[in-house]
């Protein structure tokens, strides 16, 4: 936010001001804009590695579960436990990609709105 200062009183509520522009602050706005754009930089694409390796995991379980659904259909009681420890295994490992999608749709959103406020700014 920048001020003003009153020049000259021209009379009937007019008047000729000389603005104070806030460059300092501006600048230093900036400058923290840009230095976590550029963290930003780096996390967003670590997190969307982590995401993808999350959701492999996800379909390696499956898989894993899905290689043992006819062994179970020949005996149920041998391998029903197993497969209820995968299936458990499978929930807590779809958590984590939840988790992590939502943690990279949030450094995402807030690269930009940083992108915004500098496009603001420097308007």
């Amino acid at each position: 936010m920048s001020k003003g200062t009153v020049v000259q009183h021209l009379g009937e509520g007019l008047y000729r001001i000389n603005l104070q522009y806030a460059v300092d602050r501006i600048k230093a706005e900036l400058a923290e804009i840009d230095t976590r754009i550029a963290e930003l930089a780096v996390l967003v694409p670590e997190k969307k590695t982590e995401l993808l390796q999350a959701e492999q995991a996800v379909r390696d379980k499956a898989a894993e579960i899905d290689a043992l659904i006819p062994l179970y259909a020949s005996d149920p009681a041998a391998y029903g436990d197993q497969i209820k420890q995968l299936q458990l295994e499978l929930v807590e490992l779809q958590g984590a990609v939840s988790r992590l999608r939502f943690e990279a749709e949030q450094l995402v959103a807030e690269d930009l709105s940083l992108k915004k406020r500098r496009g603001q700014i420097e308007r």
